[in-house]
C-alpha cells in the first residue's frame, strides 16, 4: 500500500477500534450535531481517531477507541 500511494509512513489500525455512525436526511439542517456528538466523545475521555462527512451530508462518521464504545453511544448528545 505506501509504494501504491506513495506515501512517506502508512499506518494501519486494525484492532480495538468501533465507528460510530450518525445516519439521517435532517442532519445537513441541524446545527450544531457534530459539535454535539463530538462533546458526547470527549466527555467520556475518548478521542477522535478519524472523523468523516459524506458529501451526501447524510451520515457523519467517528473513529474511537473500541473500550468507550458503549459508553459513548449511552451518552446523550446535548
Amino acid at each position: 500500500m505506501k509504494d501504491e500511494l506513495e506515501a512517506d509512513d502508512v499506518e494501519l489500525r486494525t484492532t480495538d477500534y468501533s465507528m460510530i455512525v450518525l445516519v439521517g436526511e435532517g442532519m445537513r439542517h441541524t446545527t450544531g450535531l457534530a459539535a454535539r456528538a463530538a462533546s458526547a466523545i470527549s466527555r467520556n475521555g475518548a478521542n477522535s481517531e478519524m472523523i468523516n462527512h459524506g458529501s451526501s451530508e447524510v451520515s457523519l462518521v467517528f473513529g474511537v477507541d473500541k473500550k468507550a464504545e458503549t459508553k459513548i453511544l449511552r451518552e446523550r448528545y446535548s
